[in-house]
This record gives C-alpha cells, sequence and structure tokens, in this order.
C-alpha cells in the first residue's frame, strides 16, 4: 500500500490508461511470492512454531534451523517497517508540500484531510505488526508467569490482527456499517458552532444588556 500509493504520487504521468494498475498488481504478486518463498522455508524438518498447551505460546522448535527462521523473520519484519514508513514519510511531504489547484479552496481542503487519514492509516497499519513481533520476542520473556506469557504471545497474536481490521474500518467510512457511520455523524454535528450573522449582532448584544 505504502509503495503504491508513493508511485502514484510522485510519478503520476508515467502510468498509461491502461496500465494504471501494474503497480498494484506487480506489488500483488511480490507479496504473494514472499509468502510462499517464507512457507517453503519453514516446511524444513525442525523448522517452525509448535503450539505448548501447557504454557499457552507458541515456540520454535530446538533446533538451529528454527533459530534462523525466527532470526530472518525478525529483521525481515524491522525491514519492510522501515521501507514502509520510509514511503510513507515521502508521501507524507509530498501531500503537505504539493497546493492543490484549479479547485475550490473547501474542495481542496477536504482532499487533504483524506490523504492525511490516509498517511495516518498506513503508517497504523504498518506499526501494529511490529508491536506484535516486540511482544513474542522479547517482552513475553520478562516473566514466567502463565497470564504474562498468554498477554503477550496469544492474545497480542490475535488482537493485532484484530486491530489491524479495526483500523481500517475507522479510517474508511465507505466500509463502516450504519450504526458507526451515525456516532460519527453524531459527534460531528456536536463539534459545530452556530455563528451569528453581522447584522444580528447588535441585537444580541442588546438583549444581555
Amino acid at each position: 500500500m505504502a509503495a503504491n500509493r508513493f508511485f502514484v504520487i510522485y510519478f503520476p504521468f508515467r502510468q498509461k490508461a491502461k496500465n494504471r494498475s501494474y503497480i498494484t498488481m506487480s506489488a500483488i504478486l511480490i507479496c504473494f511470492a514472499l509468502a510462499i518463498i517464507y512457507t517453503i522455508l519453514g516446511l524444513r524438518k525442525l523448522c517452525a512454531y509448535v503450539y505448548d498447551p501447557e504454557q499457552f505460546e507458541w515456540r520454535v522448535e530446538e533446533s538451529e534451523c528454527a533459530d534462523q527462521m525466527t532470526t530472518l523473520i525478525f529483521w525481515s519484519i524491522i525491514f519492510l517497517a522501515a521501507l514502509s514508513n520510509s514511503f510513507n514519510v515521502a508521501t507524507g511531504m509530498k501531500f503537505l508540500c504539493t497546493q492543490v489547484s484549479g479547485i475550490r479552496q473547501d474542495a481542496a481542503a477536504k482532499r487533504r484531510k483524506k490523504r492525511l487519514w490516509l498517511f495516518v492509516q498506513c503508517v497504523i497499519q504498518d506499526c501494529l505488526h511490529l508491536v506484535d513481533l516486540v511482544n513474542s520476542i522479547f517482552l513475553f520473556q520478562l516473566s514466567e508467569e502463565i497470564w504474562f506469557r498468554y498477554i503477550f504471545l496469544c492474545y497480542s497474536f490475535l488482537a493485532i490482527h484484530a486491530a489491524d481490521g479495526i483500523v481500517m474500518l475507522y479510517f474508511n467510512s465507505e466500509v463502516q456499517p450504519e450504526w458507526l457511520q451515525r456516532i460519527r455523524q453524531k459527534h460531528s454535528r456536536t463539534g459545530v458552532v452556530a455563528v451569528s450573522s453581522h447584522n444580528s449582532l447588535p441585537q444580541d448584544l442588546s438583549r444581555t444588556h
């Protein structure tokens, strides 16, 4: 998502009308290829994660292959998070520095707000899985208590994916259910302040006196 938005914003005129989805499809294919490669690497003997029902945790098998896979996955996520957030920062700077011309001021402000929300959404989603990685590799070791490890291993793994969906739901109003849209509209209306016209100002002031 971050790379796709980056190339579309910085190189808009290099996309032909019939090949506008080329970058998006290429990014999807790359993601599928990486997922398949990591899956195949994990199919080797004694090179996977196993669930321990006594400790309520996923742990790596005791082998050199499993340790190598853990290190590979850890640094891969670090690299992808850094790369994605670099794209996000570059895209955000482009949004802030670019002046939209040819449209009304209110439409330009609305477009800028939408772009800012997409930027914030992408940054949050990139950081969520990094948080889960830190929980499952470092933080769970701070205590031997089962409940503590359950929170930072099993619960963290499930909560991060749920939070990912919640972020997408919150930042994209077109996919929100009607009850959530009504709540957001209600809150937006409560923030509107009515301003009296210039002609009615003396009357209001005279009433207060």
